[in-house]
């Protein structure tokens, strides 16, 4: 996502497909995994010009996902 010494800097995490093949195996008692690559956000996304495009995506994600009925 812009930067070379992050894991996943320049392979799989470019994509939310990339991040969802990379990150899926860690995760194989889950009903889904719900990948999200901000273009150009490099490490930090809080500090991304473009991190209100995350917050947005980050909140629906809560809405669609998230239950405040749960018993």
């Amino acid at each position: 996502m812009g930067e070379r010494i992050f894991h996943c800097a320049i392979g799989p995490c470019a994509t939310a497909g990339g991040v969802a093949l990379a990150e899926r195996p860690r995760y194989p008692v889950a009903r889904s995994v719900t990948p999200f690559a901000l273009a150009g956000s490099g490490h930090d996304l809080d500090l991304a010009p473009n991190a209100p495009e995350f917050f947005a995506r980050a909140l629906r994600w809560i809405d669609e996902t998230v239950s405040l009925r749960q018993v």
